[in-house]
């Protein structure tokens, strides 16, 4: 019965943990997304609630902390999102003043988009085909696309707003908790202590790094943005250069928000060249920016190749969505460190050979 016991209590235990860890991985992965934010933007701000510290208890410090974050996220976008409404209201008021009319009637829209729409009509063989026709046809259909759409809007809405509120308070307790976990960490690596430690300063840079790729390149996409929106005579070229530049900054949404519809404006306008060369310039120039100056930027801070951090950018994000921008380059540098671990054991057991007789 003893050896029975000396033999299966070990299986037992680790099929309990196994079973632990599996279910409580499901608990937690609703909630991961809130938990990588929560714990990248205290790695971003830790700087600002020590200051705080100095002067304040842990809750007040972590609390002025947590709303300071909030505002500098949530004003800036807050302002992006009023001044693209009234932008847009302005723009169309004056396309409507350019027709001779007070107002911007949908027939008005389909009228101009059908009269753009003619010549390449007649090029494929259509010349019936009219954008308002195609419309009634297929109106049944576009109603039922437009409902999932917005629901899946709804819902993706939903789930953002969650995700930030849960991120936030998370952000909260990590500020005012976080130096309690470092010991547990460090301690449950299976590694030296100055290998944890450096692994965990390794990855501190590296969301440092990301986050000025991000911000730097942001703010030279705004700039192209800007300039093109200047040279082409797009209206308060100055509004939209800004809106642009916090846009870039966003993951997943970025400049074509904007320089698409300022570009089909243009054209509705009858500045066929200066909308055509908006268009050019920002998927050309602004868009591309994007994926090849992020990687050489992050690359040259945390001294990696810019095509693995290209792949771990874009492989983040198509796994984890937006808070993949910042795991992807964080699992990069914990596989690189891994590594150089890994190969440093291995030479280590290997016996050396004793140098030939001479």
């Amino acid at each position: 019965m003893n050896a029975f016991v000396a033999r299966y209590r070990p299986i037992a235990f680790g099929s309990l943990v196994a079973l632990t860890l599996f279910v409580g991985g499901m608990l937690i992965a609703p909630f991961l997304p809130a938990l990588l934010w929560a714990a990248v933007i205290a790695v971003l701000v830790s700087p600002i609630y020590k200051r705080f510290r100095k002067k304040l208890s842990p809750n007040w410090a972590a609390t002025a902390t947590t709303f300071l974050t909030i505002a500098l996220i949530g004003v800036p976008l807050a302002l992006v999102g009023t001044v693209l409404t009234l932008q847009i209201t302005a723009s169309a008021h004056q396309f409507a003043q350019s027709q001779g009319t007070s107002e911007l009637s949908a027939d008005q829209i389909f009228t101009e988009l059908d009269r753009l729409i003619k010549p390449i009509a007649l090029q494929v063989g259509a010349p019936d085909f009219t954008l308002q026709g195609w419309l009634e046809t297929n109106r049944e259909g576009l109603v039922k696309s437009a409902g999932a759409v917005a629901t899946a809007a709804a819902k993706a809405t939903g789930q953002t707003l969650f995700t930030l509120v849960v991120a936030f308070l998370t952000l909260f307790f990590m500020l005012r908790d976080g130096h309690k976990l470092r010991e547990p960490a460090l301690e449950l690596i299976p590694l030296t202590r100055e290998r944890a430690e450096a692994i965990l300063i390794r990855m501190e840079a590296t969301i440092h790094a990301v986050f000025v790729g991000i911000v730097l390149v942001a703010l030279i996409q705004g700039g192209i943005a800007g300039l093109a929106y200047w040279l082409t005579g797009v209206p308060s070229p100055l509004v939209w250069w800004v809106a642009t530049t916090v846009l870039c900054a966003v993951p997943l949404l970025g400049a074509p928000i904007i320089y698409v519809p300022l570009s089909l404006l243009l054209i509705a306008q009858g500045k066929y060249w200066q909308g055509i060369t908006l268009a050019a310039v920002g998927f050309l120039l602004v868009s591309q920016s994007d994926n090849i100056l992020r990687p050489f930027i992050i690359g040259a801070r945390v001294d990696l190749h810019p095509m693995a951090i290209f792949f771990s950018l874009l492989g983040g994000i198509f796994a984890m969505g937006p808070v993949g921008i910042m795991v992807g380059p964080i699992v990069l540098t914990m596989l690189l460190a891994l590594q150089e671990i890994i190969r440093e054991r291995l030479k280590e057991k290997i016996p050396t050979e004793p140098a030939p007789a001479s």
